[in-house]
């Protein structure tokens, strides 16, 4: 009798368990109750793919603003996979970069038609190579950038800190040696601090535009090449001000805690600046904005927003980071690349 009654238990268990796994199911595909406030024009990513493979997990991309993609691993710096988006066809590079100095390994990389350039954290110093020459130069950096963009002619962009003032500001700089030696330009939102105007910067090569956009709160500029700025824009988020707290010691500003981060990796092309998400709208399925990395798309002349695309999942993994050019959507997912023609349906 005993048994029976620890089974009929059992049986009440599992039949409950069943429930609540249904139940959390059914409930994923609804939205949140909690509103964010906004709501998206989601259009439907419809173009072909394809996929090639690399022998490595890669961290980050580069495109020279020409035909090719550069893709590189932060733990080997001296191996570059090279793509070529017209014959899509891949090979790579064996480069002896020189060592950092001191502090972190850990660096950008970056490239133009002629050359590429590594710049390592923290450090006053970028290194180039010709692709032509196969010889590596070093150029001195006026001030330590914390996010920097190549433009054409060897000019490097990049958004400096003034820790007397708390400040970020804006420095360009010529890497050609009796060229630009400098023009600063003060950030227009110099008010908000050094960390909470933590962000990404882009080059569009077409447009010949720069970009900035916030990751803790719903904003991005943007700049021409003179660094004269034209258009102060907002990320369709409602998050005006971002949930930052920091501690001041000495001279310098560090985080107090995790900020919350509201934007992540974007990219510019051809006069739209693309960002991935990371707050679900109000009218978005959660199933699907859980399962998906989110692209929000705005005009970078007037900063109007124009739509959203999902991107899905691959080999059961989210993309690690994306370049948009000449039509195709570039993705990174560890050691897969897999290029979308981009087509758009509503």
């Amino acid at each position: 009798m005993m048994n029976k009654n620890i089974l009929y238990h059992l049986s009440g268990l599992s039949l409950l368990a069943l429930l609540l796994v249904w139940g959390l199911y059914w409930n994923a595909g609804r939205p949140y109750q909690i509103k964010n406030g906004f709501e998206r024009k989601l259009v439907k990513l419809t173009g072909a793919s394809m996929v090639i493979g690399l022998p490595v997990a890669a961290t980050g991309i580069s495109f020279d603003g020409l035909r090719y993609c550069y893709f590189y691993a932060s733990g080997l710096r001296n191996k570059v996979w090279r793509l070529d988006l017209i014959n899509l066809k891949r090979d790579s590079l064996e480069i002896s970069w020189p060592g950092p100095v001191k502090g972190s390994s850990n660096f950008k990389l970056m490239a133009d038609g002629a050359h590429l350039y590594l710049q390592y954290q923290n450090q006053r110093d970028i290194f180039s190579y010709s692709l032509s020459e196969k010889r590596i130069g070093r150029h001195g950096l006026i001030k330590m950038p914390g996010q920097q963009v190549l433009t054409e002619k060897q000019r490097l962009i990049m958004r400096c800190s003034d820790f007397g003032a708390n400040q970020p500001i804006l420095l360009k700089q010529g890497l050609i040696a009796g060229g630009l030696q400098g023009m600063v330009r003060p950030w227009p939102d110099e008010r908000m601090g050094l960390i909470p105007t933590d962000g990404e910067m882009h080059f569009d090569p077409v447009s010949k535009l720069l970009s900035y956009h916030y990751f803790y709160k719903n904003g991005f500029m943007v700049w021409n090449e003179d660094l004269e700025h034209l258009t102060a824009g907002k990320t369709i988020d409602t998050v005006a001000k971002g949930n930052v707290r920091v501690n001041k010691f000495g001279g310098a500003f560090t985080l107090a805690g995790p900020p919350k981060f509201i934007n992540g990796q974007g990219c510019a092309d051809a006069g739209k600046l693309y960002i991935n998400a990371y707050l679900k709208a109000d009218n978005e399925n959660t199933r699907d904005f859980i399962n998906h990395t989110v692209i929000d798309v705005y005009d970078m002349i007037n900063g109007r927003y124009l739509y959203s695309f999902y991107v899905p999942v691959f080999r059961e993994q989210k993309l690690n980071c994306f370049e948009v050019r000449a039509g195709k959507l570039i993705c990174l997912y560890g050691n897969d690349v897999v290029i979308y023609k981009m087509k758009m349906a509503a």
